[in-house]
């Protein structure tokens, strides 16, 4: 009788396992399909022509590095990042690796080790975004916060773009569609005063999210700069540490001027992160990487498409994987 009662606990255990993993198999076929989706313009642009070019080559001659070099740049690459890979590769050039594996191996190894979980507080947790007009800033907040509402988090949304017209309009908008509520003033309301009172509504009404908008700045303007830097104050100064995560997001089709918006500010606000909004519609998608190598600032969410379920949290595996799949 024990032994038989054993076997059906064995069946009944091996039953729960296979049943998880299904799930989680479905899951990752998900993620798949949605960053094959996501990034099918990359891979049909620039970056699937670097592809083709190695897979059908043996060896890096000076023919094929001219060709690579041309393509990874046109893709966002970056100089400084192409010349790594570049080397490295000629570096391997006897091993038995094929050219396709050498080159997915460097890729990888500037985008791996980074922690891509966004920062989580003890009670409330405060995520400050911010970027410049146009960058799917707003979109990004809401998406991130539908996602973290289905996960059964309280979530509070803060019009903090007080100083472009329709700024808090838009996020209302969201808020509405996706059943947060949005804390928000008039154009032209002093935004750190309306962060403080999100922060004040965010705690007395047990909320687990603040998620704090900010005007699209242009990072060459000095008193926009400096607002920020003073929304950034009270934050601190309201819950005695700085935000969770000051989150940076950033529009992929804009290429290589995302470093020096990366650059700007980081100076003033120190980011901790990054999400880069619009890479389902840009044909390089190679920004990722010098990002990555010249600040050590991880990405840690990615927009695939327009839904508001086309957020995704980074993986690098699958991104690359992505990209040299056949």
């Amino acid at each position: 009788m024990g032994l038989l009662w054993k076997s059906r606990e064995l069946v009944h255990l091996y039953r729960f396992q296979l049943k998880n993993l299904n799930r989680t198999g479905a899951k990752m076929a998900d993620i798949f399909d949605k960053y094959k989706k996501g990034f099918e313009k990359t891979k049909q642009g620039l970056f699937g022509k670097f592809i083709s070019s190695i897979t059908k080559s043996k060896s890096l001659n000076e023919d094929l590095v001219e060709e690579v070099e041309n393509l990874l740049l046109g893709a966002d690459l970056g100089y400084e990042v192409v010349s790594e890979i570049i080397k490295e590769v000629k570096s391997q050039a006897e091993s038995n690796k094929e050219l396709e594996v050498l080159f997915k191996d460097s890729l990888y190894k500037i985008l791996k080790g980074k922690n891509r979980e966004l920062s989580k507080g003890d009670d409330l947790t405060v995520y400050l975004f911010v970027g410049v007009n146009g960058v799917g800033k707003t979109t990004t907040i809401s998406k991130l916060g539908n996602m973290l509402n289905k996960q059964g988090e309280k979530v509070l949304l803060a019009a903090g773009d007080t100083y472009r017209a329709a700024g808090g309009e838009q996020l209302a908008e969201w808020g509405d569609k996706l059943g947060l509520r949005v804390i928000s003033q008039k154009r032209g309301a002093d935004a750190a005063a309306l962060v403080y009172d999100a922060i004040d509504s965010a705690i007395s009404n047990n909320y687990d999210y603040l998620l704090i908008d900010s005007a699209g700045r242009l990072h060459t303007k000095k008193n926009l700069m400096e607002e920020l830097v003073k929304i950034n104050k009270t934050i601190e100064k309201k819950l005695n540490h700085r935000a969770d995560e000051n989150i940076l997001v950033l529009d992929a089709t804009t290429g290589q001027n995302a470093i020096k918006q990366v650059k700007r500010f980081h100076q003033k606000i120190n980011i901790d992160s990054i999400i880069i909004a619009k890479m389902d519609g840009t044909a390089k998608g190679g920004i990722i990487f010098p990002i990555e190598k010249k600040y050590n600032i991880p990405i840690k969410y990615v927009g695939l498409g327009e839904g508001k379920e086309d957020l995704q949290q980074f993986d690098p595996q699958i991104y690359i994987q992505t990209l040299f799949e056949e």
